[in-house]
């Protein structure tokens, strides 16, 4: 089974439904500040108001919309949130641009990368891991709205390269 898998899938050989996700792999001491830094409690409580947006608005729209509605939605369950954060890029000790901006941010923890496109494609991965590893942050998400249900819209991305202790 040398096949990625995305989802569930039934394991031939003991009947068991197993899950495989992709994300980049962690040693054991990036897996203990993982878990200890980022709850299931608090990143579904993030994902949670990005379902609420989606329900009540539905498919269709301008990502600028969407991004007002999550930050809206975000900071009315009580988070810290900045939007439109400008991400500076260092070379060598040298700043050589500052025009590159990140969607959201919640907490300074959690990068959110909002998407009104019809799916999801491997640069949006790539530029949030980009975004991710710039600005010295583990976890991220694409959230793609323009999506029927939004479950197969949400992407996680972790930062396994210089991350915040």
């Amino acid at each position: 089974m040398n096949k990625v898998h995305r989802g569930k899938y039934k394991d031939k050989y003991n009947r068991k439904e197993t899950i495989k996700t992709l994300r980049t792999p962690l040693t054991p001491r990036e897996e203990y500040i993982y878990m200890d830094t980022f709850d299931n409690d608090y990143t579904k409580k993030i994902l949670a108001c990005a379902y609420a947006v989606h329900t009540e608005l539905g498919p269709g729209l301008l990502e600028s919309v969407y991004e007002k509605a999550l930050v809206y939605e975000l900071r009315s369950q009580g988070f810290k949130v900045d939007s439109q954060v400008k991400v500076p890029v260092i070379y060598k000790g040298k700043l050589i641009d500052d025009s590159l901006r990140l969607d959201i941010i919640v907490d300074d923890k959690i990068i959110i990368e909002l998407k009104a496109q019809k799916e999801i494609q491997a640069i949006h991965m790539k530029q949030l891991l980009t975004y991710l590893r710039l600005t010295h942050h583990m976890l991220g998400y694409i959230i793609n709205f323009d999506v029927i249900s939004l479950k197969t819209g949400i992407k996680r991305v972790i930062n396994t390269q210089n991350f915040k202790e």
